[in-house]
């Protein structure tokens, strides 16, 4: 295997200085600076941590619609401190029987969130979303690198309506975008709320062929949002909450216990690098050395897995009665199919499986962190919630493991998340490459792993967009730490 490096910082400040400004009562991580405001703005308005991930999903479809668009599928946490419950909320597309492009959830998803849990009005949550699809953007640097990555295929697609200049050439970071069409379809969403799904089967299918229609519309309409019990792993300290697949929340479970019975210590801060840096060793040769059951009954193998690894935004949500949720939004790979409808300004998702039968792990992964003060009535004064939110794959498992473990020792959320995290990634047909983020090639724990595993290079950015976010609230203070920090904004009041 080999190891990547990486440093990040955010426009001239550092890592520490930009974590350091988001204390808040209520506060949101997204992967959008433009969303960010959109959560908050529910929350200052008295809407709830569903309300604000509602909206602020709705943003990301707008701005970053190669991932995050209504095309796709989402995937999610909610817990509710008063009855202390946990639910898994996803949206459910099914089987597409189309090869080319899977079948549009996302809103049908939210709906069924909305009508269970949220408390704004339904026509409230689409306010900027259409705004911004209407009136324009400008392109960030997620969205930048998206366009400049696939340009052919942008140049080569109906993409080119909303993404080129009026010189024909794919736009950048920092020009203005607008997509009116879609905003046209958000309003009809917002204003029709009892009968939406079938306005927007009729709105989307105006693109499509003879052929392709009564099979897409018939497929659309079984589309739906579902809310269960969470898929649940109790540990002696934690609680592992698992959104979508079967898979991931035993494999973390498993990996931890192991974890703990090695006393692996991944705090290379601490001076003992040594022991850092043996511990990532030995982390990388547990995953790798898994012989998952459920896996094997899938006939799949670590690098078959990789492929089912998809590109996705994510939103974090914490209030100061220590309600939270984590939503995934996806398009399985980048744009998706590539297949755009320029009626609807929609782009079709490439998730032609079904995908509650696969073990996608890009959907979110939550570790809640057990304090003392969880179970005592008497003592809310001084209990502590902390939720570590972790997605990208296997990267989701390891990262997971390390941040409990450097939190359950002590370590404060910002040092813990701006220490090294491990990011897995395809390196060749039947090899991994691993990515070490937030470390610089010139830091101890550097020297050490290239003397003990071999050969190093210096990467700008990991390439599994993997996310890992710690939500902390403590005395009715919250706050929100996220890696990379180029993925993550946070804001909250």
């Amino acid at each position: 295997s080999t190891f990547f490096t990486q440093h990040f910082f955010i426009e001239g400040e550092s890592v520490l200085d930009f974590f350091s400004n988001c204390f808040k009562e209520q506060v949101l991580l997204v992967s959008a600076v433009n969303c960010s405001r959109v959560g908050k703005e529910l929350l200052q308005e008295g809407g709830n941590v569903v309300d604000a991930a509602i909206a602020s999903l709705l943003c990301l479809g707008v701005v970053h619609p190669h991932t995050a668009g209504v095309g796709g599928v989402f995937s999610g946490i909610l817990y509710n401190h008063t009855t202390g419950s946990f639910k898994t909320v996803r949206s459910i597309a099914p089987h597409s029987l189309l090869a080319t492009y899977g079948i549009p959830s996302i809103l049908q998803g939210i709906k069924a969130l909305h009508c269970q849990h949220g408390q704004s009005d339904w026509s409230r949550l689409f306010k900027e979303a259409i705004v911004l699809a209407e009136d324009g953007f400008f392109i960030d640097n997620v969205l930048g690198r998206a366009l400049e990555t696939h340009e052919s295929e942008i140049l080569q697609s109906k993409l080119c309506s909303v993404f080129c200049d009026t010189s024909g050439r794919v736009k950048s970071a920092g020009a203005p975008a607008a997509n009116r069409n879609l905003s046209e379809l958000l309003r009809a969403a917002s204003l029709n709320e009892s009968h939406f799904p079938e306005t927007l089967a009729m709105k989307l299918a105006e693109d499509l062929s003879a052929r392709e229609g009564p099979t897409f519309l018939a497929a659309l309409q079984r589309s739906h949002g579902e809310i269960n019990d969470s898929l649940i792993t109790q540990g002696e300290k934690y609680t592992v909450l698992s959104a979508s697949s079967p898979f991931a929340g035993p494999m973390l479970s498993d990996i931890l216990e192991q974890v703990r019975e090695q006393s692996l210590s991944f705090q290379s801060d601490a001076g003992d690098f040594n022991r850092a840096a043996a511990s990532f060793s030995s982390l990388l040769n547990l995953i790798q050395g898994l012989n998952n059951t459920a896996l094997a009954e899938k006939n799949l193998d670590l690098m078959e897995l990789f492929a089912l690894n998809t590109q996705s935004s994510h939103i974090g949500v914490l209030d100061r009665q220590g309600n939270f949720i984590i939503l995934t939004a996806s398009l399985n790979d980048t744009w998706g199919s590539g297949r755009f409808l320029p009626s609807s300004g929609v782009i079709l998702s490439s998730f032609t499986s079904e995908i509650s039968d696969l073990p996608y792990f890009n959907f979110p992964l939550v570790l809640k962190i057990n304090s003392d003060g969880d179970d005592q009535e008497d003592n809310e004064e001084d209990s502590e919630v902390v939720v570590i939110g972790t997605t990208g794959g296997f990267s989701a498992l390891l990262n997971a493991v390390i941040l409990l473990q450097r939190i359950d020792f002590g370590m404060a959320s910002t040092d813990a998340i701006h220490s090294p995290l491990l990011h897995l990634q395809q390196g060749s047909s039947t090899a991994m490459a691993i990515c070490l983020s937030s470390i610089s090639n010139s830091s101890d724990i550097y020297r050490l792993l290239s003397e003990t595993d071999g050969h190093l290079q210096q990467v700008e950015e990991c390439l599994d967009c993997s996310l890992s976010m710690v939500l902390r609230l403590h005395a009715e203070h919250v706050g929100a730490y996220a890696a990379p920090v180029i993925s993550a904004h946070a804001d909250g009041y």
